[in-house]
């Protein structure tokens, strides 16, 4: 019986990844968690808000709910990603995509609040911004991950043929899966940190030079990941050519 996989032998398979994500992604290792740090002390420099009987007002109370919740789910997210969770860090990876484009839709169409938040529709959000991310990413990927379709089994199975493959037992580093998941957060975490300013425009964050610096050199490492992944990756472009048009202000 003490052969049997177990939480003992999960646990030791979780070191080994992240050991592994660590040395072979050690850029996002040396610069991820500083910047979700410096998303939380982004966080005391909201500003005032509009008064809450406004749509403006609706539309940012609503929005810094989502701000304060997000840097703690990339965080977990970043500890799934790099001990091997893929499936559930995709899904949180959803949520937060979700949140974001609420954020953005929310921004441009604030009378729409009330009526909207009742009965979200992603696909009309989404195409405001980037048409075809919704059927390209949103539906196939994320959707996918989050019903518990296809992307579970590439997760979990490696099939070679519909005869032959294993079951990948505990967690282990799987290249392509890591890198997918931890580059799309890596784009949302930008937009996140670039349009803040542009939701609360009453922000004080130049009022601590220590965090407003720290807010520059996070962007600026985020936008050279990206532009790091798109030479390395050309299919990515696609991908970005949709992000793009949502992370970053017109």
């Amino acid at each position: 019986m003490s052969n049997l996989f177990n939480l003992s032998y999960l646990i030791k398979s979780e070191n080994r990844t992240r050991r592994q994500t660590h040395k072979i992604l050690a850029g996002v290792h040396a610069n991820f968690p500083k910047i979700i740090n410096t998303f939380f002390k982004l966080l005391h420099f909201i500003g005032e808000l509009e008064l809450p009987e406004s749509d403006k007002g609706t539309f940012q109370s609503i929005s810094a709910t989502h701000y304060f919740q997000a840097p703690y789910t990339f965080w977990i997210l970043y500890d799934l990603y790099k001990k091997g969770y893929y499936l559930e860090a995709t899904i949180l990876y959803r949520h937060l995509v979700e949140a974001f484009i609420q954020i953005r839709y929310y921004d441009k169409y604030p009378a729409k609040i009330v009526k909207q938040l009742k009965r979200k529709n992603f696909k009309i959000m989404f195409d405001e911004f980037a048409p075809g991310y919704y059927e390209k990413t949103y539906g196939p990927l994320l959707c996918d991950a989050a019903h518990g379709s296809r992307f579970k089994d590439f997760c979990r199975f490696e099939r070679k043929s519909p005869t032959v493959g294993r079951t990948r037992t505990g967690c282990e580093f799987n290249a392509f899966l890591a890198t997918s998941v931890i580059n799309q957060s890596i784009a949302l975490l930008f937009g996140y940190l670039n349009i803040f300013g542009n939701i609360f425009p009453k922000s004080t964050i130049k009022s601590n030079s220590t965090v407003h610096v720290a807010l520059q050199d996070a962007k600026k490492w985020l936008i050279k990941a990206m532009e790091n992944h798109k030479k390395e990756c050309p299919k990515s472009l696609e991908l970005y050519e949709h992000m793009d048009k949502f992370i970053y202000l017109e």
